[in-house]
Formats: C-alpha cells, structure tokens, sequence
C-alpha cells in the first residue's frame, strides 16, 4: 500500500502540473478567468482518473462506470475535507498556541488571508488521504 500511496502521490503531482499549467497558458492566450480554470480542472481530473486507473491501481474494470465513481468521491472529497479544515486548524490553533508561542508570534492569527491559506493546506492534505482510500476501496476496487 505503500508503493501505491507514492504512486498516488506522484499522479497528484502530474495532475497538478497539467490542470494548473492549462489553466496559465489558456490565460496567457488571453481566454476568460472562468473558462480558463474550467478547462484546465477538467483536464487536471482526466488526467487523474486515466493515471490513477493505469499506474497507481492498475483497475482493469469497466472504465464508464469506474469514472462516475471517481467524480463522486472527487466531489466529496473536496467538500468534506475544506469544510473541515478552517475547523479543525481553529481547534487546534487554539490549543497549541500556548506551547507553540514562538510560531504563532510569527504569524497573525487574525488574519483571515493567512488562515484561509492554511486551511487549505490543511484542507488539501485531507483531502488526499481521503481521496486516496475513497479511489482504492470504491473507484478501483478490485472485483
């Protein structure tokens, strides 16, 4: 499970690249804001669920059906865990910044900005793990 989480990993990373990158260049070309990341995250997931269905799970099942399951625990996935994670930071934010003191002096834990950005961190971390075992034991299950 361990090779198949790095591999996962590394699919998230292409993903990445490839749904940010279209999203960069269809701007450059001077295409709309909206359209523009439409295009570019909908290429991103393709690429994701064709990756992921080869390399990382080497899922030999019907394709159709399987792609239906991935845009569901894509969307749930992302739902869940970026509502729990401006969650889940303030509860710990409020616990640890006692004993992290000298962190939270760097950072202005009034600021909204600054908070949002860590939650998506956070967010997107969760999202991950989530996302990963939600493709492994219902996307690309093994029959």
């Amino acid at each position: 499970m361990f090779k198949q989480g790095l591999r996962y990993l590394s699919v998230g990373v292409i993903n990445t690249l490839v749904g940010t990158g279209t999203m960069l260049i269809l701007l450059a070309m001077g295409l709309s804001y909206w359209p523009a990341t439409a295009l570019g995250f909908s290429l991103g997931v393709l690429t994701s669920f064709i990756l992921n269905r080869a390399f990382t799970f080497s899922y030999q099942g019907e394709t159709h059906a399987a792609f239906i399951r991935f845009l569901l625990v894509t969307l749930v996935g992302y739902l869940v865990a970026f509502s729990l994670a401006p969650l889940l930071l303030s509860a710990l934010w409020s616990r640890l910044s006692p004993s992290f003191s000298f962190v939270i002096l760097a950072v202005d834990t009034n600021d909204t900005q600054v908070f949002h950005m860590i939650s998506a961190l956070v967010g997107t971390v969760l999202y991950t793990g989530m996302t990963f075992v939600g493709h492994r034991v219902w996307t690309f299950k093994k029959t």
